[in-house]
């Protein structure tokens, strides 16, 4: 292809008045501009067919976005018999700290900021859970949380359900929670507090039996 591009060029150089030019040096020159021309063709078709047949790269970033936890927390060796705790909350030191004071106090803590996947975990096998920690201020829907604790007080009517908030003014071990807690404590809840609230939460779960 290259020397019949050369032979038709040469006349074409010599009568634009290339006369000048060694015939010699001009068929050379033409071979080399279509031998570059050819390569770039061939290399652009090499390059466009690698790209249609190779596929999209795409990172995976549904984990990023969710941001789901799962975390369990003990101090003992766990077994069938192990009091496992629900706790729903969002990922900070006071969590933490929470986690740890029920585990020192022989708890398995499976903590998580995912309240659908956690309720409905407990619902399946409400007998293997010893109660449930939820805190109402993990999420700006506190009528979303409200609802799904009331069904889960219907369906698992035996779950004792502790609450805590920093929007109570104060600890709260009465009823006036019942429909979907059995005692709320204000955040943060010190070690104390929260045994003490545990020991009330258990005692309005079982008077709510009768």
């Amino acid at each position: 292809m290259a020397g019949l591009a050369a032979v038709l060029a040469v006349p074409a150089f010599w009568s634009y008045e290339y006369k000048s030019l060694p015939s010699a040096l001009l068929t050379v020159l033409v071979q080399f501009l279509v031998i570059v021309i050819v390569a770039v063709i061939a290399w652009r078709r090499t390059t466009g067919d690698i790209e249609q047949r190779a596929p999209s790269a795409r990172t995976d970033t549904t984990g990023a976005r969710d941001c789901r936890i799962w975390h369990t927390y003990s101090h003992v060796e766990i077994e069938a018999q192990t009091p496992n705790v629900a706790l729903v909350a969002n990922l900070s030191s006071h969590t933490r700290e929470l986690a740890n004071t029920l585990a020192r106090q022989g708890y398995v803590v499976r903590h998580t900021n995912d309240a659908d996947a956690m309720l409905n975990m407990i619902q399946a096998s409400s007998a293997a859970w010893d109660f449930l920690i939820f805190d109402l201020d993990m999420s700006d829907g506190l009528q979303s949380s409200v609802d799904d604790l009331m069904v889960l007080r219907q369906t698992c009517p035996r779950l004792p359900i502790l609450l805590i908030s920093e929007t109570v003014s104060r600890d709260d071990t009465s009823d006036h929670r019942r429909a979907i807690g059995d005692a709320t404590l204000r955040k943060p809840v010190s070690e104390n507090r929260l045994l003490a609230g545990i020991a009330a939460m258990r005692e309005e779960s079982a008077a709510r039996q009768f």
